[in-house]
């Protein structure tokens, strides 16, 4: 028992020694930052080159960084400079880890195909199930009425139509649930799948995913850089929400302009 308790203080040690002054974004980061001496080494390909008893150090503290974080149910190590997440390698372990129901998940991410998907939309909130599985038919229509009221539903599938973008394409995910915002989960979702484009819909949703409480007016249909907690990088584009856009006609217009900004980069990938 002494023993674990010592390896826990000195790996955490270790950890918060190479936190400063940046905060990791991977656990090899964490433990040898820019300017170590690992850091011309740190591709697994180049560990022949480092020292044999650095490499049993690296291994060693690897394996035991795995371990805390396998005993941990998020997958997250808490450190007092920054976190360390376990990395997610499987669509099941991806839904294990994320905070909605499972009969949510199973609608909006059991079918996705990693790899596959070049946008993801992020709306206020999710419907039950019960309110909604009357309407589900066939297809994205199902992801959006969990979503959205149908007929906004069915408003918010002509414009990504016109978009054109096909089901296996997309991902809708809520950015707040019964238990809290999902912002977190969020960021695995789009690590995990690669995404590129974040489309945030409605004020609640941009303010939280941007960390900002600037006014939707005002920086709807810009990009902006945002990274995951292993610095992948990807753009988040603010728009009004569909239930704005469906009623008035100026609306349309102004998100039909943001839209084609989407389209033109998703054209240049």
């Amino acid at each position: 028992m002494l023993k674990g308790i010592a390896m826990d203080h000195i790996f955490k040690q270790k950890l918060l020694k190479q936190l400063q002054p940046n905060k990791p974004k991977t656990f090899r980061e964490a433990l040898f930052p820019q300017g170590s001496w690992l850091s011309e080494s740190s591709n697994f390909k180049k560990v022949d080159q480092i020292p044999e008893e650095k490499k049993l150090i690296i291994e060693s503290l690897e394996k035991f960084a795995e371990a805390k974080l396998s005993e941990t149910p998020a997958g997250v190590l808490q450190l007092d400079g920054g976190e360390l997440h376990r990395k997610i390698s499987s669509i099941d372990e991806l839904i294990d880890s994320l905070q909605l129901a499972q009969e949510d998940l199973n609608v909006l991410i059991k079918s996705k195909i990693k790899g596959s998907i070049k946008l993801m939309f992020v709306t206020e909130s999710l419907r039950s199930q019960e309110e909604a599985k009357s309407e589900f038919a066939e297809g994205l229509i199902n992801e959006l009425i969990l979503c959205f009221p149908k007929k906004t539903a069915e408003f918010f599938e002509r414009m990504i139509r016109a978009m054109k973008l096909q089901n296996d394409q997309i991902l809708v995910y809520p950015i707040e649930s019964a238990n809290g915002f999902l912002d977190q989960d969020i960021l695995k979702i789009v690590e995990y799948f690669k995404v590129d484009i974040v489309v945030t819909l409605g004020a609640k949703a941009a303010n939280k995913i941007l960390n900002s409480n600037d006014r939707l007016t005002a920086i709807h249909g810009q990009f902006f850089n945002k990274r995951t907690f292993s610095n992948y990088e990807f753009q988040v584009v603010p728009l009004f929400h569909p239930s704005i856009i469906e009623t008035n006609q100026n609306m349309k217009k102004t998100a039909w302009v943001d839209m084609q900004k989407i389209m033109k980069l998703l054209e240049k990938d």
